[in-house]
């Protein structure tokens, strides 16, 4: 791969496998770490020129790696990580920031409504650029406002309903514009205790679905609800738990994750999940989208 300068701390020629909770990936070109708003505009200012790909890589949790090379420049947003309050209620969260220390902010101030984003995988930039939700919370219920950079180097701001537009859906995820810095709306107070045993609930009930026990991306697909059940139901009523493709394997306790068991390469993940979307139309009737976000060149009809 060509040497090529960036104006921000980059490193050239990485493994993707390791950056990505999933462990898959070929090189890329280089992944670039910009550390504050104006250090990202800069990159993408620079990049106007050069014209290399982009991709995105949050936490690099809900994200799948091709395992070909990568040919231009996958933004890591981990040095992009200030957050502090700017009123009594609102706080200011830069793209890089993860859920957890959210969570964790909140309960030190007593403040509600952010208790499902404890233990939650990811940043804040991209639990708001796919609307992310559990446990009956959805972070567009908790948002006053979004600040991106589009690829022109223009900063512009967002409110929540110029953003998001359905379940687990934005205006953002189609767009050449990049979450730079979220504003969290928090007006409710509560005992620490309160929170607290309502954030160790829901570590716990991850930890009992064994979330963590081998490399995933969470959730593969997307909820259907017009099926009146979640996917990892219809996925359990299809026998797919324990299910296998190379090293990639169904969990036992949640059957819409797929773990990496064992050195499974991005084509062994898609090819189970092709399995069993395509089982869910055939014998279930209901279509499913794909929750983890592909970046890459995939062998063609992995992605269909």
């Amino acid at each position: 791969m060509s040497e090529i300068d960036l104006p921000c701390l980059f490193e050239s020629n990485i493994l993707l496998s390791g950056k990505a909770y999933y462990g898959t990936g070929g090189r890329a070109m280089a992944v670039a770490y910009p550390d504050c708003l104006s250090a990202l505009a800069d990159l993408l200012l620079w990049n106007r020129e050069k014209n290399y790909p982009l991709a995105l890589m949050g936490g690099g949790t809900n994200i799948l790696f091709s395992d070909e090379p990568f040919p231009g420049i996958v933004i890591s947003f981990e040095r992009m990580r200030r957050m502090f309050w700017i009123s009594k209620t609102d706080l200011f969260c830069e793209a890089g920031v993860e859920n957890t220390r959210i969570a964790e902010e909140l309960l030190l101030r007593g403040k509600s409504g952010g208790e499902w984003l404890f233990r939650l995988p990811g940043q804040i930039g991209s639990t708001v650029r796919m609307n992310a939700r559990c446990f009956g919370g959805e972070i567009s219920s908790i948002t006053a406002g979004i600040a991106t950079l589009h690829a022109d180097g223009r900063l512009l701001w967002h409110l929540p309903e110029e953003v998001f537009t359905g379940y687990k859906q934005t205006s953002l995820m189609d767009s050449p514009e990049i979450v730079a810095g979220v504003v969290l709306h928090f007006p409710l107070t509560r005992p620490f205790h309160e929170i607290e045993n309502e954030m160790r609930q829901y570590e716990r009930e991850r930890e009992e679905k064994h979330h963590f026990d081998y490399p995933s991306c969470g959730s593969v697909f997307k909820n259907n609800y017009a099926a009146g059940r979640s996917s990892g139901k219809i996925f359990d009523e299809l026998g797919f738990r324990g299910a296998k493709e190379g090293g990639a394997e169904v969990s036992m306790h949640h059957a819409n994750f797929i773990f990496n068991r064992s050195g499974a390469t991005a084509g062994d993940i898609l090819r189970l999940a092709g399995r069993m979307r395509r089982s869910a139309g055939e014998k279930a009737g209901v279509l499913l989208d794909l929750e983890v976000q592909c970046i890459g060149r995939f062998e063609r009809g992995l992605l269909d």
